[in-house]
């Protein structure tokens, strides 16, 4: 298996994590609250809230530079096939 197969099955497995796991508790959190904004910093809900919120965007900011190490590979491997 190369490299860019294991990075796209890492990119599945981190968008699984997100949707599946961590978003939906976002949600719940959400939905027993209303609008976070309207909570207190110290709020301990606020602070699951914002603790699930940064490990979502740090999970798909991953995502997204893994996609970028992915398109770039396959961009060179196809111009040194086509030389």
């Amino acid at each position: 298996m190369g490299l860019s197969h294991i990075l796209v099955l890492t990119m599945l497995a981190l968008t699984a994590i997100s949707q599946f796991h961590i978003i939906p508790r976002m949600d719940t959190l959400r939905a027993t609250t209303g609008e976070m904004a309207s909570l207190a910093a110290d709020n301990p809900i606020r602070q699951q809230f914002d603790s699930l919120h940064a490990w979502s965007t740090r999970f798909e900011g991953t995502v997204l530079v893994l996609g970028l190490i992915v398109l770039y590979s396959t961009a060179r491997r196809f111009k040194t096939s086509r030389t």
